[in-house]
């Protein structure tokens, strides 16, 4: 017997296809879900709250080499991925978003926590589990 697959219109990371597959702990897939569900107008306004916060701690820094054992340069990378995450939420790019924020380390999240901008920290939550970044 001859199995026939025919797969269309597939808008995913990954496809697999065939007979006897068997997939485990799809955390990807949730976080397709979660960004395809955020409010862009919302998440967009949260990272410019977000990327200011940073830009406070990393002026704080007064030329010291780490903060919190963040150094400066791990700081402006987070900065500019940040603020490519916010330009992709401006024009409902949810790929890019997770693109951009995939940059950034736990002690974004944890400023995004001390901000409180929940749609950004829902965000970046789902890319850690997602990608199976440590969050504590």
């Amino acid at each position: 017997m001859k199995n026939e697959y025919n797969v269309k219109h597939v808008q995913a990371a990954s496809v697999i296809v065939g007979s006897n597959i068997d997939v485990h702990d799809n955390e990807f897939a949730q976080f397709v879900n979660v960004m395809d569900q955020l409010d862009f107008d919302k998440l967009a306004q949260e990272l410019t709250k977000l990327r200011d916060e940073l830009v406070k701690v990393m002026t704080s820094a007064e030329g010291h080499i780490a903060v919190d054992g963040v150094t400066a340069a791990e700081m402006g990378i987070a900065i500019g991925a940040v603020s490519e995450a916010e330009t992709a939420a401006c024009n409902r790019d949810a790929r890019g978003v997770g693109q951009h924020l995939a940059k950034v380390g736990r002690w974004v999240l944890d400023a995004a926590k001390k901000i409180g901008i929940p749609v950004a920290v829902e965000a970046i939550n789902a890319l850690f589990k997602a990608y199976k970044i440590p969050m504590s």
